[in-house]
């Protein structure tokens, strides 16, 4: 901000690259019981709770709820080179969940 109120801003999407979420938790590889066990024990927590942890919330809305449950969803029993990419309004995906 300036002496006169001119506040600049600048678009930094340009400078951003979206992240594909990974709902394989555990890192072996393969989204299964056992990643939907840990994202389970934090459904419901939103940005500033104490346990919450952004790489469970898959959508990126702050909150681990229900549209990160449906990208989970869509890429249980997959292996990490199987899965769908970030949801935009572009996206398709191969089980069709997004027209």
């Amino acid at each position: 901000m300036f002496g006169d109120s001119t506040v600049l801003l600048w678009d930094m999407s340009l400078y951003i690259t979206p992240q594909t979420p990974n709902p394989d938790f555990n890192g072996d590889s393969t989204v299964d019981f056992s990643d939907f066990l840990l994202f389970t024990s934090l459904f419901g927590l939103s940005r500033g709770d104490e346990q919450y942890d952004a790489k469970y919330d898959l959508d990126g809305d702050g909150t681990i709820g229900f549209g990160d449950f449906l990208i989970f969803g869509r890429s249980f029993g997959k292996k990490d080179n199987e899965l769908c990419p970030p949801v935009t309004s572009k996206t398709v995906c191969s089980i069709g969940l997004y027209p």
